[in-house]
């Protein structure tokens, strides 16, 4: 402890400072670090909703266009074609956002198994021009 009294004033000042001042930083940098990591956190969760949203629309849509098709099919009336084609178009427009939203999830890391699920999903979203077209010719088995 000698060399400590053999210090000047200033330097003691310092020396008495230094490791409260690191501490002071290293406790800072953590809560840092945990708030980047919650907003990062809540980035994901906003993408997450607006893919919620986007398939909440699709589905509504889906759930539309089946119910005019249904009627179309038990009708044959030419009437719903229009009616078809108007709902077709909104329906693709959906789908068009949701696959849009489905590509910008993709880019960031998700889980296989989630990844495997908005394949499946695409997949599925990409035959329903094969229905349509059945439906349309009126040869539609399920």
């Amino acid at each position: 402890m000698q060399w400590f009294s053999n210090l000047k004033i200033k330097h003691k000042m310092a020396l008495m400072l230094f490791f409260p001042i690191c501490g002071l930083l290293y406790f800072s940098s953590l809560i840092v670090i945990d708030k980047y990591r919650l907003v990062t956190e809540m980035d994901n969760i906003d993408n997450f909703a607006a893919i919620a949203v986007q398939t909440a629309e699709v589905i509504y849509q889906l759930q539309t266009e089946r119910f005019k098709n249904l009627a179309f099919l038990k009708k044959h009336d030419e009437k719903f074609v229009n009616e078809l084609s108007e709902t077709w178009l909104k329906t693709d427009i959906q789908i068009t956002k949701l696959q849009a939203r489905f590509e910008h999830l993709l880019a960031h890391e998700l889980n296989d198994t989630f990844q495997n699920l908005l394949k499946q999903v695409s997949n599925k979203l990409q035959s329903l021009p094969i229905q349509r077209d059945a439906i349309s010719h009126l040869r539609f088995s399920e």
